[in-house]
């Protein structure tokens, strides 16, 4: 990967520098970014929750939301499906494949990957 956990902060000043200043501002209306690969970057769980706050705060909508091979575990997920629940738009695809979400041998209905779908099954745009 070529974004490590440890850059993540940075990325996203510059990812969000470089929006505004080469495409247009937000009175336009919201930012689409088509994909963002963040796959096998050793991404933690605080690493998605800041990507999540700060893609609503300065809507940016993103399309294919890509994370696979990361270190997220259940409140990364958990992190996700608040961001799902928060973003008008619906994304197209979400890769969290290869990551250390744990779900219960007998899981209760309560656990991240229950939630993740019943927010998807509930949103308004699904």
């Amino acid at each position: 990967g070529l974004c490590l956990d440890k850059h993540i902060p940075d990325f996203i000043e510059c990812l969000l520098c470089w929006l505004q200043r080469n495409l247009w501002d937000l009175r336009h209306g919201p930012w689409r970014l088509d994909c963002l690969d963040l796959s096998r970057n050793q991404l933690c769980d605080d690493s998605v929750k800041l990507l999540a706050s700060s893609t609503r705060r300065s809507s940016l909508r993103i399309r294919r939301l890509l994370l696979a091979g990361n270190r997220l575990t259940a409140n990364g997920a958990s992190a996700l499906t608040e961001y799902i629940w928060d973003t008008p738009e619906a994304l197209v695809e979400l890769d969290i494949a290869d990551n250390d979400i744990a779900v219960p041998e007998a899981p209760v209905g309560d656990d991240p990957i229950s939630a993740l779908l019943r927010c998807l099954y509930n949103h308004p745009a699904y």
